[in-house]
Formats: structure tokens, C-alpha cells, sequence
């Protein structure tokens, strides 16, 4: 409220408000947050509550608020564009209070500031309210004004930064009980009729004369699309690029393949984060890998804060489960991360690129064991009569040998024995065609693991 209307003077803290509801609302917060009871007074002809108070006034200044010149020269303090919704919504209630009104359907935001004016729509953003900032020239001076003209846009407005049961806000509440639709251009599609109608004919919906067709036929499809591909899109039409060359720090946000810019006067980075938050949310995946920024207040915080939050809509298990996170600071080059990623997803494709021989004899054998657990154990022979179908037992004994023979091998190569002998034992195929063996005859998984023991111990001899 004081960022609106008012002031510091001294060791004093004033507001000026002609709304003796606005002034019994500031009055209130002051006695409940500060145990300070403001004088009321006649200054200038405007209704003016003063508190007598350096403490209080040290206090607001520290927050940020300019002691001169305080209406070009403000802006929303940095404690509370940290902090949560909760304090932003009440913030911009109390500000619109002061300095907004709202008639003929729109929400309209005052300001002399630059500034407040972009931290204004910066807090809105919060919000998920769009809005719309103006700017007029008024005796050799600029004003700013943030306009929310949408219906929907007002209703989240509403519910969030309502304060009270102000006429304000008693204005906004009428307007939103009305059943009647008011039209609004601000978030359409913009795609012209000329468009449409090439759209409509290359589609081959042309009508002959005649010919009716039920308008409402198709209302159901329409509508989803209208949601699942419209609804949450806002478009925003590039009116300007400019390139500015000067020696500045610049946030790369450059994504191959990818269209990222900086966008707005406020400004506002615009790149595709968004879309790999949704993807390693949503993706019908077993396992995901997720490579993003690990500096502090970027996207990997937001993962952080969000993903232990969120249920695996296919197993019911938490999210985080299925998901490796890995982070790249500002001190290694985000080569590193990414190749851990490829390295965790798909070690195959790395060792093709490297070369099974550039590998140790221990991640080779962990290489031999990977292969045989996809090919001798996850494949399945549906058209084998024996195959086709395995019980349980048999799945658990079939995992079990192939471990088993890891285990063993790891033995050996401790004791000096090559990798290529082990991988080479007449064993492995035995183990390659356990898939084979009838449910009658499962006790001769204990025979083969007698040959593993028995062709291990030979190799440890040599």
C-alpha cells in the first residue's frame, strides 16, 4: 500500500488515500504487524495516516523504498519477487487497492515507474495471469499502465489477490457471476479467414449446394483439440528485433534445433525448459535421464522442489523412482553432462563409439553379463512350444545362473584369467540355451552350474 500512495518523510512513514476503507485497512496492518496506531490527518486535502516511527521508517527503506522521488523511482522489492504466491497475490491486491481501479470489464494498473511496471507483470507471470503493459507520455514524462482485460485472467486476479470486501474487488466479483460471455482478441489463435477458408478447402470439406451439415457434429472433437492444443498457448506477436552489440554478460539459452531468445521489453527469456519438464514428467518411459543446468535457481531447483512431489501415473510409485538427475555446474562444460546421461541411458551405444577393447576386463564382463541377460534371458522365443511359456520358477533360475556365472567369472579375473577365456567358455552356451529346458527338467540348471565351476577353476589353473 505505501508503494502506491505513500511515503517517507523524516523519521515518519505517511499514506494519503481518500478511501476511508483503504485508510482503515492500512491503519489495521499497522497496529496488527507493528503495534503502531497511525494519526490520522488533513494534508493537502487528502486524507493522510501518519506513524511516527524511525524504526519503521529504517525499516521500509532497508526493503528497498526510495526515500525521494518515490513514484518513478520504485519498484517491486527483491524480498518480494522471492517470495511465495501467497505474498505476491497479496501485495498486488494491496497495490491495485492503491493505485488500480476496474470498469468496463477490465482491470487497470497505474504507475510512473519503469520499473514497478515490469516487476508488476513479472508478479502476474507468477500468478499465471496475462496481462498487458502500456506505456503514454504525460507532461514531458512516462507513465505506465498494466491492463487485464481477459475474463478468465480477471477470475485468477480475483482468487488470488482479493483483499477484503473492497468496492474494487465487490465490481470485479458482479462481473464474474454474470452468465453472459463478454468477446475478448486477447489470447485467440491469430489465423486469418483467408486462412482458414485454404485450410477448409485443401482439407476437401468443401459443402455442395444443398448439402446441410449438423454444426454441433463435431463440437466434442473440437473442443479437445481446442484444449489440448490452444488452451494452455498464448500467442505473442514479434513486432521488433533489434541486435544489440556491446560487451555484456549473455545467458546462452541456445538449444540445437531450438528457437530461444530473449523476448519483451521487461525482458523475458523464452526457450524450451518447459517442454523437457513435461517430458520427464509424462513420457511413457521405464527409466529417465535428466541433464539440466545445476545452478542454483534454474530449472534443476524447480525439479528438485517439484519431482519428489509428483506419482507415476503408470506404476503408481513415486516419480523419482524412474529418474536419474544430473546436474552441470557452471566449472564443467555441459559436454560432460550430457555424455553422462548417454553413458547411464545407453552404455551400448557408447562402447560401440569407444570400442569394447578401450574398456577395463571388469566393465567388459559387465558388458558380457548385460548382453546375456537381454539375449538369453529378456528374449523370448514365442513361436518354441517350450519357450512360449515360462514359469516363474524357471524365470528366477534363469537370472539366478546368469549371475551365478557372473559372480564367478569376477573371481577369476581376479585370479589373472583373460576376459576374451572367459567370454569364450563352452559354458555360455549352455547358460544361452537354458530358455530351452522343459519345466520337468529345471534340475538341470544345478548340472550347468557344476560346468561353470568346474571350467572356472581350469582357467584359474593355466
Amino acid at each position: 500500500m505505501l508503494y502506491g500512495d505513500g511515503m517517507i518523510k523524516g523519521n515518519t512513514v505517511r499514506f494519503y488515500n481518500n478511501d476511508r476503507e483503504i485508510q482503515a485497512c492500512f491503519a489495521h496492518l499497522s497496529e496488527k504487524l507493528f503495534a503502531l496506531k497511525p494519526k490520522q490527518t488533513i494534508a493537502n486535502t487528502v486524507l493522510t495516516s501518519i506513524i511516527n516511527s524511525s524504526i519503521l521508517a529504517g525499516f521500509v527503506k532497508a526493503l528497498g523504498f526510495p526515500e525521494y522521488q518515490k513514484s518513478r523511482a520504485c519498484g517491486v522489492p527483491t524480498s518480494i519477487l522471492q517470495s511465495t504466491n501467497s505474498v505476491i497475490s497479496k501485495f498486488l491486491g494491496a497495490y491495485f487497492l492503491t493505485d488500480g481501479h476496474f470498469s468496463r470489464n477490465q482491470i487497470e494498473i497505474s504507475t510512473a515507474s519503469a520499473q514497478m511496471s515490469v516487476g508488476l507483470t513479472y508478479l502476474l507471470t507468477r500468478l499465471g495471469v496475462l496481462s498487458k503493459v502500456s506505456r503514454g507520455e504525460m507532461q514531458e514524462s512516462f507513465h505506465y499502465r498494466i491492463s487485464i482485460s481477459n475474463k478468465n485472467e480477471i477470475a485468477k486476479f480475483y482468487r488470488h489477490c482479493r483483499i477484503g470486501s473492497h468496492r474494487k474487488f465487490e465490481a470485479m466479483k458482479r462481473y464474474l457471476s454474470r452468465k453472459r460471455r463478454a468477446y475478448t482478441a486477447k489470447d485467440i489463435v491469430p489465423i486469418s479467414a483467408n486462412l482458414l477458408k485454404t485450410l477448409y478447402i485443401q482439407a476437401g470439406r468443401g459443402k455442395d449446394k444443398g448439402e446441410r451439415r449438423n454444426p454441433n457434429s463435431e463440437t466434442p472433437l473440437l473442443q479437445k483439440i481446442a484444449y489440448n492444443h490452444l488452451e494452455h498457448v498464448f500467442y505473442d506477436e514479434i513486432t521488433e528485433v533489434r541486435l544489440i552489440e556491446q560487451e555484456t554478460d549473455v545467458y546462452d539459452l541456445e538449444v540445437p534445433l531450438g528457437n530461444n531468445f530473449v523476448g519483451g521489453n521487461s525482458p523475458i527469456f523464452l526457450h524450451n525448459t518447459v517442454i523437457q519438464h513435461q517430458l520427464a514428467k509424462w513420457a511413457d518411459a521405464d527409466i529417465i535421464v535428466y541433464v539440466g543446468c545445476g545452478e542454483r535457481g534454474n530449472e534443476m531447483t524447480d525439479v528438485l522442489m517439484e519431482f519428489p512431489e509428483l506419482i507415476d501415473p503408470s506404476t503408481g510409485e513415486p516419480l523419482m523412482k524412474r529418474t536419474v538427475l544430473i546436474a552441470n555446474t557452471s566449472n564443467m562444460p555441459v559436454e560432460a553432462s550430457v555424455y553422462t546421461g548417454i553413458t547411464i541411458a545407453e552404455l551400448e551405444e557408447i562402447v560401440r563409439l569407444v570400442g569394447l577393447d578401450a574398456l577395463s576386463p571388469e566393465n567388459r564382463l559387465i558388458m558380457e553379463t548385460a548382453r546375456s541377460i537381454r539375449e538369453d534371458f529378456l528374449h523370448q522365443n514365442a513361436m518354441n512350444e517350450v519357450d512360449t511359456y515360462t514359469s516363474f520358477d524357471k524365470q528366477y533360475k534363469m537370472l539366478e545362473l546368469i549371475l551365478f556365472f557372473h559372480e564367478r567369472a569376477a573371481d577369476c579375473l581376479k585370479s589373472g584369467a583373460a576376459i576374451d577365456d572367459i567370454a569364450e567358455l563352452d559354458v555360455r552356451e549352455e547358460i544361452a540355451r537354458v530358455k530351452y529346458i522343459p519345466e520337468e527338467n529345471l534340475s538341470q540348471f544345478e548340472e550347468i552350474k557344476g560346468h561353470i565351476e568346474s571350467q572356472m577353476e581350469e582357467l584359474k589353473s593355466k
